[in-house]
């Protein structure tokens, strides 16, 4: 529940919220998703040439945020945004939309002329109590340019952790899965024809065709993939959406028990295979694994934006090094 609090940060953002001025892109490195190295700022650094923020951005703290992917679509929901009204200040409202009624709590922005009249409305101000994400969707309704705001959503790019067990989880994505995903679904179909599909939105799946996960399967609770031996580079390449070890290992490959019951799935007796040879397998599938200029298709960003529900050290390490690493662990 929120009691003000997420009233109260919006407008402690409106009253003091700095960022430094845009800088050169041209020393930008090779991939905007690595870690820029900067020389600290002075202790009492002149913040005169500071500005105000184009967003100011609400995050959970068990979110795992992708900051070059965050900026890049920002940027982009910005310049349409400018580019379509040209009239008045762009009213850009951010984030993972749900049932097209409110932006998802993990993560979502307000432009600065919605940061502003958030922070100034004497309306706002009486609607400080009730859900958080839900009451910031209502002070959106009541801005007297409400149809003038666009509601920026990016459902594909933000997700749950793996392990997390609920509707909104799945593997680590990148565009190379969904490049393959896309392309599985299309067929030889033209794009016009893709439009004429009529495919489900991410809220109305009811086919195990549209939401299947290599990752975790058809079930909500997480099963650890078997052979349970595996290296650490193995296990977090194993919770990456798509990848040659997650397909390997996915209950998808084998026939398995009902688990409603909360067993565990195993193998039936004609598919045990001896131990070497299971293993030689997920040796195999393991030295397919894709680096990232592969998955991001040759691009610096253009992947996942935000992991939620990371509610564990161990998810907070394994999300760094799906989406960070490139490697998926580095067997050392």
């Amino acid at each position: 529940m929120n009691e003000g609090k997420t009233h109260a940060y919006f407008s402690w953002a409106y009253e003091r919220a700095l960022v430094p001025p845009p800088r050169s892109s041209q020393n930008q490195g090779s991939n905007a998703n690595q870690t820029d190295p900067q020389v600290a700022l002075a202790l009492h650094r002149n913040f005169s040439d500071w500005v105000k923020p184009d967003y100011v951005v609400k995050t959970d703290d068990d979110s795992f945020v992708m900051l070059a992917e965050l900026e890049a679509r920002l940027r982009i929901e910005l310049f349409r945004a400018r580019a379509e009204a040209l009239d008045w200040d762009p009213l850009v409202y951010w984030g993972y939309l749900i049932k097209d009624y409110f932006m998802g709590g993990e993560l979502y922005a307000l432009s600065w002329p919605l940061v502003s009249y958030v922070a100034a409305s004497e309306v706002v101000k009486t609607m400080k109590i009730g859900y958080e994400d839900q009451q910031v969707a209502k002070w959106i309704g009541t801005h007297p340019h409400a149809s003038r705001v666009r509601w920026a959503s990016e459902r594909c790019w933000i997700y749950n952790h793996p392990k997390s067990a609920n509707v909104y989880a799945h593997g680590f994505l990148f565009p190379s899965e969904v490049q393959r995903v896309k392309g599985s679904i299309a067929g030889e179909k033209t794009p016009e024809q893709v439009q004429r599909m009529n495919l489900p939105t991410s809220w109305e799946v009811d086919s195990p065709k549209y939401s299947w996960s290599s990752v975790t399967g058809p079930s909500l609770r997480y099963i650890p993939p078997r052979p349970q031996n595996l290296t650490l580079g193995m296990e977090v390449e194993a919770l990456i959406e798509g990848s040659a070890l997650a397909n390997a290992l996915s209950m998808r490959g084998y026939k398995y028990t009902d688990y409603t019951n909360g067993d565990t799935p195993g193998f039936t007796e004609n598919e045990e295979q001896d131990q070497a040879s299971q293993w030689a397998h997920v040796q195999a599938a393991y030295d397919l694994r894709e680096d990232l200029r592969v998955r991001y298709l040759g691009k610096n960003i253009g992947g996942t934006v935000v992991v939620h529900y990371v509610k564990k050290d161990e998810w907070f390490l394994e999300t760094s090094l799906a989406l960070l690493d490139g490697t998926s662990g580095r067997d050392s």
